[in-house]
């Protein structure tokens, strides 16, 4: 006979608006401040599990919010990491149309009353450190194109200099942290492997294997409709009564969206399956914009299915890649 759960103890779901210098906390219909520090950390457990004897924190997304998720890792205290968009929304449904930390606090832990949200899950810590280099890549080009950007228009010769100076420092600095993002990934087996399975694929090259490894590790733990709508490649309808709108795309990860863009530009022109695919869809008369979507989101559900099919296969060797074709199609592994 199956036990009874004695389990019984009450859920508190306790919203934590992340700021630079302190913590705005929403507990049982109470509020209070406290410092973004280890002892800001300690005090907020402490106060939070004075009302609830289960604690569940509902946090937005951020870079100052790293130290406090790292401390109720530690302390394995459940935590949510939720969409601020989403929140937001939330509130203004609610008729919140004001917005301070205190507000947000508040509204955060009322999200997590009414939708309950699943504990985020642990990213890898590999992982997380490739996260890390991809994305301050990422900072290094965007600033790079802001000062090429500033070229066009500079005038001085000491300001041209200057400026020419900054950009082969910054271009020699996104080539030193791609280096060391390719030497994280080789030294560890499991990212290797990852590598190796999405690299295989003709379009996909060395950085948008690693983008789409930071930015999305669930690929190959979940459906094709769940990786589509996590990147932001689910067509969304607009239909209402007999009127039939366009579909079309939104949210999702853009980061990971962007790396796909990439990756679908090259495979529309260079893979033996996708290549085709595209040229139908233009020669039916689709826009340019729409069919590479379309090639976006193939190309996205096969990656899926690789790299699903890669983790129950041996490691591979750390050779060079095969040509992997899309002509057999994998299946989802869901």
């Amino acid at each position: 006979m199956k036990r009874k759960n004695t389990n019984t103890k009450p859920t508190t779901f306790v919203g934590v608006d992340i700021g630079k210098k302190w913590l705005d906390v929403s507990v049982s219909r109470t509020s209070f401040r406290t410092s973004n520090t280890v002892s800001g950390h300690r005090k907020l457990v402490e106060l939070s599990a004075k009302r609830g004897r289960r604690p569940h924190f509902i946090c937005e997304p951020g870079s100052y919010g790293r130290k406090l998720v790292r401390f109720l890792r530690a302390q394995k205290f459940a935590y949510s990491i939720v969409s601020a968009y989403q929140v937001r929304q939330f509130a203004k449904a609610r008729g919140r149309e004001a917005k301070t930390d205190k507000i947000d606090a508040a509204m955060l832990s009322l999200f997590g009353k009414t939708f309950r949200p699943e504990p985020t899950v642990q990213i890898d810590p590999k992982l997380e450190s490739l996260r890390r280099l991809i994305r301050r890549r990422q900072q290094i080009i965007e600033a790079t194109k802001v000062q090429k950007h500033h070229l066009e228009t500079m005038e001085g010769p000491a300001l041209i200099r200057g400026a020419k100076r900054l950009v082969r420092t910054l271009e020699i600095e996104g080539r030193e942290l791609e280096a060391v993002a390719v030497k994280h990934v080789k030294r560890t087996p499991k990212l290797r492997k990852r590598f190796l399975a999405l690299t295989q694929v003709d379009g996909v090259g060395t950085i948008s294997a690693l983008q789409l490894m930071s930015e999305v590790p669930e690929l190959g733990h979940v459906s094709r409709r769940e990786i589509a709508a996590l990147v932001g490649l689910a067509p969304i309808n607009h239909d209402s009564g007999i009127k039939t709108g366009r579909r079309s795309i939104r949210g999702g990860r853009i980061l990971a969206r962007a790396a796909l863009y990439m990756a679908a530009f090259h495979a529309s022109r260079i893979n033996p399956v996708l290549a085709p695919f595209f040229q139908r869809l233009r020669a039916r008369g689709k826009p340019y914009r729409v069919v590479l979507v379309a090639v976006m989101r193939k190309l996205l559900v096969h990656l899926n299915a690789v790299v699903a099919a890669q983790d129950r296969a041996e490691p591979l060797p750390l050779g060079k890649t095969g040509q992997n074709q899309l002509a057999e199609p994998l299946q989802s592994p869901r």
